[in-house]
């Protein structure tokens, strides 16, 4: 049916570009292009209130990401978290080592 009425508005060769999941894949974009929250997006969507869902289809505009890459400059923050790598060693990696070698030995390990 939605293929039917596809083809009265639009050329044959758009009609194939969607489907009642882009539809509702659509709306989702839209929905949180307007602010709506996670919650109705699921309501409106009919999707169950705990899938997963908006995250896979309520996709941001490039436009969007522009704007709020834009309100985030670096000189204005103050960025503390660190990834692990880069944290500061408060361990003794190389004395655990010698360790293990140690106790494989005794126990016939190597």
């Amino acid at each position: 049916m939605l293929q039917n009425l596809l083809s009265r508005a639009l050329p044959s060769s758009e009609t194939g570009k969607h489907s009642m999941h882009s539809f509702r894949i659509g709306l989702a974009c839209v929905l949180l292009e307007a602010g709506a929250t996670r919650d109705q997006i699921h309501f409106l969507c009919r999707w169950a209130p705990n899938s997963p869902s908006d995250v896979l289809y309520a996709r941001p505009n490039p436009e969007s990401c522009i704007r709020w890459i834009s309100r985030a400059p670096a000189a204005a923050a103050t960025v503390t978290s660190v990834t692990s790598s880069n944290l500061p060693r408060i361990d003794n990696d190389d004395v655990a080592l010698v360790l293990l070698r140690l106790s494989d030995r005794e126990l016939g390990g190597g």
